[in-house]
């Protein structure tokens, strides 16, 4: 098993509400815990925004399907 999905494991064996987004920032934002640098701040940013936009398209497709 990689480190990677041992870490995946931990994140959701120990649950709560934020696991998943710990996973997403984990798989998408290299250095997370340095959220002194202002690329990591970008990154978190640009995830956010596509997550709130992938959450509207989500939205949107079950109001459609209505």
């Amino acid at each position: 098993m990689s480190d990677f999905q041992r870490e995946y494991q931990r994140i959701l064996t120990t649950g709560g509400k934020k696991a998943l987004i710990k996973l997403l920032v984990k798989m998408f934002i290299p250095d997370f815990e340095n959220t002194k640098d202002k690329t990591v701040r970008a990154r978190y940013g640009t995830l956010s925004g596509v997550l709130g936009v992938l959450c509207n398209l989500l939205l949107l497709g079950c109001l459609k399907a209505q």
